[in-house]
């Protein structure tokens, strides 16, 4: 993979912010991180801002 198609993001918020604004109908998204790093907030969050979305 190309570095110039690689992002991070800071925070759970600014991922699920992009993701959602990114994904379109028929996507399919893999949410995978440690425990550690919480990944289902960002999941949560994702959900949140594609529900507002609709």
């Amino acid at each position: 993979m190309d570095a110039k198609d690689c992002r991070h993001f800071d925070t759970h918020d600014d991922l699920a912010r992009a993701l959602a604004a990114a994904v379109k109908p028929g996507d399919v998204l893999l949410f995978k991180g440690s425990r550690g790093m919480k990944m289902e907030n960002a999941l949560e969050m994702f959900r949140e801002k594609t529900a507002e979305k609709a």
